[in-house]
């Protein structure tokens, strides 16, 4: 088998068994509620992809323990000017909404969190959330 064979075989393995670890963070996605966002950030190549894309979204939330683990499967609910209701799949979570106050609450294993965050006009407003 030569190497290039073997890369490949591999890379389709991991996509079967992970179907979002290829893909979570380089897919921009809209939710139900119309909101632009994008999440992920497993790795070093999602870190940079999604740094990358980090331009385009004025909200950007980080989710790990205190201890510094970082977090993914964190349930993010906005409630302002516009809503949206989704699930990271990574420690980073970033969305383009219209300026405001938003009620932003995030939920990891049970455990939820609330905070009002104003996002302004331009720029990008980011909070961390720890557990």
């Amino acid at each position: 088998m030569t190497t290039s064979f073997r890369v490949a075989v591999l890379a389709l393995a991991v996509a079967c068994l992970c179907p979002g670890a290829m893909a979570s963070a380089q897919t921009n996605r809209t939710s139900q509620e119309g909101v632009p966002y994008v999440s992920g950030g497993v790795g070093d190549e999602e870190i940079a992809a999604m740094r990358a894309m980090s331009g385009q979204y004025n909200l950007k939330l980080e989710f790990a323990l205190t201890g510094g683990d970082f977090l993914s499967d964190v349930r993010v609910m906005l409630r302002g000017p516009v809503s949206l209701d989704a699930v990271s799949d990574g420690p980073l979570f970033m969305a383009k909404i219209p300026p405001g106050l938003y009620r932003v609450t995030v939920t990891c294993n049970g455990v939820a969190k609330t905070r009002q965050v104003t996002v302004g006009a331009s720029g990008q407003k980011a909070e961390v959330f720890l557990w």
